[in-house]
């Protein structure tokens, strides 16, 4: 296979999917206006060790997983990803 070329791929809410795993790829998440740069792979594990998505149907057999918005505990973890927006100070 090839290398994956979506990367930073821009979302507006968390998204997880197994055909990103291993390939580098960078999730930029817009929420509420902040904006943060997550690689997959660690938010993958990071919900491995924390949530249940990867124990659901969607997961185990679509190999993806969806949040609609963020829970408070996903946006503590998200923090250490923030970024500043362009045109800053």
């Amino acid at each position: 296979m090839g290398k994956f070329t979506d990367n930073p791929r821009r979302l507006n809410r968390p998204h997880i999917e197994k055909k990103m795993l291993g390939r580098g790829t960078i999730l930029e998440i817009e929420l509420k206006g902040t904006r943060f740069q997550v690689p997959h792979d660690e938010l993958v594990a990071w919900v491995g060790e924390n949530l249940n998505a990867l124990n659901t149907k969607s997961w185990r057999e679509k190999g993806i997983y969806s949040w609609p918005q963020a829970s408070d505990k996903m946006t503590d973890y998200l923090r250490r990803f923030e970024v500043s927006c362009d045109g800053g100070h």
